[in-house]
């Protein structure tokens, strides 16, 4: 059953792939760009290989095509006539990427947006909608750096450059409110200023944030109760 899947899904896919070049809001990236992060440990990227998506355009036009998001520089990149192509972020807002996961068997799906505006982060900053309440949301956004070495090393080695990623959560109120939380249940009491329903709830439910599923589930429940 998983393979015929695949295989309907990976036929569906190569469907997929448009003629794009003259699409508005994207250009060619330089091949020197595609080269430079040989080398250097770890990577900037969401998922490594091109995967089955969609971009969406301010006029919420959507547009199936071949990506991969670099959270390093916050480029979303199209693979189309074996070239790859980066678009305008401020043209779209928002993209999907869609695959098979083999492991679990069925389609899994991601979609970050950048028309959710969180403090201290840039306004082209893609986050991950994790949960889509109407009064509560969850977002997880990626952030990338690259650590870049100083020194030979130990015996003169050279060390490489590394990529290093942090991944932040947030809690975004019906109001604009957004709240950073960590998979926690002390962190997220904190960020509700130790709010006795909320505490009340945790112990009479047993709740242990511990992974993103359970601030999920938390944030689902948070938006049940129109908070």
């Amino acid at each position: 059953m998983k393979k015929l899947l695949l295989a309907a899904f990976t036929i569906c896919c190569f469907s997929l792939q448009a003629q794009i070049e003259n699409m508005s809001g994207t250009m060619n990236k330089p091949i020197s760009e595609i080269e430079q992060y040989k080398g250097t440990q770890g990577s900037p990227y969401f998922l490594e290989e091109f995967k089955a998506g969609t971009i969406v355009d301010k006029s919420g036009r959507v547009h199936n095509v071949f990506l991969k998001y670099d959270t390093y520089q916050e480029e979303v990149e199209l693979f189309n006539d074996g070239k790859t192509l980066i678009i305008d972020n401020n043209i779209y807002p928002k993209f999907t990427i869609e695959f098979i996961d083999e492991k679990l068997g069925k389609k899994v799906s991601y979609t970050f947006t950048n028309e959710i505006k969180i403090p201290g982060m840039k306004r082209s900053k893609y986050s991950l909608v994790l949960a889509d309440g109407e009064n509560m949301k969850l977002v997880k956004v990626i952030q990338t750096f690259l650590n870049e070495s100083q020194d030979s090393g130990y015996g003169g080695i050279v060390q490489p450059h590394r990529f290093e990623t942090k991944e932040m959560y947030f809690l975004l109120k019906g109001n604009g409110e957004s709240l950073e939380v960590k998979a926690s249940n002390k962190s997220v009491l904190k960020a509700f200023n130790n709010d006795p329903s909320l505490k009340a709830y945790f112990k009479k439910q047993k709740v242990k944030i511990r992974r993103e599923k359970d601030l999920v589930e938390l944030a689902e429940y948070l938006d049940s109760k129109g908070q």
